[in-house]
């Protein structure tokens, strides 16, 4: 249990200064067009980057957010011209999310950004280390709190 408690506090006190080294490269790293989304309304012009048929509710279903915010922030986007919608002729009460070139770029720069930001971040392990850590967050993800 005392030892449980200790790992706990170690983790806590780990992910704290993860999270500091993350700003500090983070902000190191030049922005541009993504400069005016939230981290939340970049990770919603990702996923519909990544989906040819993407609607409201697989937003709401991946960021596990009420539909009432997601259709708050895709009204946002598509004002800033990231986003538009598309009505499709054979069922006009649907429609799904499509990227503008605007939001396109938006997604490519992001991209850029996180490779730049990762390779900062793992620059001092292993390669043997690093796919440890990888191994680590992916069993953390699919397991990790149930």
């Amino acid at each position: 249990m005392k030892e449980e408690r200790e790992r706990i506090r170690e983790l806590s006190s780990l992910w704290n200064g993860v999270m500091n080294r993350y700003r500090s490269l983070y902000d190191r790293v030049p922005k541009k067009e993504t400069q005016i989304l939230s981290d939340t309304e970049i990770a919603i012009v990702r996923i519909i980057g990544r989906g040819t048929k993407t609607i409201v509710g697989d937003i709401v279903k991946s960021l596990q957010l009420p539909k009432s915010t997601v259709t708050g922030l895709i009204a946002r986007l598509e004002q800033k011209g990231f986003i538009q919608r598309k009505i499709y002729p054979d069922d006009l009460r649907s429609f799904s999310l499509v990227l503008t070139d605007r939001g396109k770029r938006a997604v490519r720069e992001t991209e850029r950004q996180e490779e730049e930001f990762f390779a900062k971040l793992i620059e001092p392990l292993s390669e043997k280390e690093s796919r440890a850590l990888l191994d680590l967050l992916r069993s953390i993800i699919s397991q990790g709190g149930q």
